[in-house]
């Protein structure tokens, strides 16, 4: 009898055990599934077109709703010091897959144009400022600049959850 006895005490010592880890299982995996269903729908905290601004787009259901075709790509490197301009064909920097990303994305011309600048300043150009126009055809739209082409990007306020500071709002035509 007190071999039986011990095993039913075992047995119930070992089950709030085994149910406090299916317990976590089912909780990871309910939280997993929330998050994989509700961050597809990030883009809607984001104020403006997600699309155009890029912002919230990746990972999400949105995708893969726009084209853009650009019909022009410059960056301009400015030494404010000596009065110089430089432009630049990004060709030269990027590879073709790289530039088509860089039209999808403001951020990317951003990033190019904070490289341009370094690259100048270790080339011997300290106050160097960089330009960058960059006109593209969205979602058959009539062509129109992602951002200002008179924004040295040396001197934005960068933040990359709200870019509007910086680009262009989308034009309606």
């Amino acid at each position: 009898k007190n071999q039986t006895a011990k095993k039913k005490d075992s047995k119930q010592k070992l089950q709030p055990v085994a149910f406090a880890s299916n317990k976590r299982v089912i909780i990871f995996l309910a939280v997993y599934l929330i998050f994989q269903f509700l961050f597809p729908f990030r883009y809607l905290l984001f104020p403006g077109n997600p699309e155009w601004y890029g912002v919230g787009q990746r990972f999400s259901w949105r995708m893969k709703i726009q084209h853009r075709d650009y019909t022009e790509i410059k960056f301009t490197v400015v030494d404010y010091t000596n009065k110089r301009l430089m432009d630049l064909d990004p060709a030269e920097y990027l590879t073709y897959a790289q530039i088509q990303s860089l039209i999808l994305d403001p951020k990317m011309i951003y990033q190019l144009a904070m490289f341009l600048g370094k690259d100048a300043r270790v080339n011997g150009i300290s106050g160097a400022g960089v330009y960058a126009a960059v006109k593209v055809r969205f979602n058959g739209r009539s062509e129109q600049y992602i951002l200002n082409p008179e924004t040295d990007l040396m001197k934005i306020k960068y933040n990359s959850l709200d870019l509007r500071n910086w680009v262009l709002p989308l034009k309606n035509s």
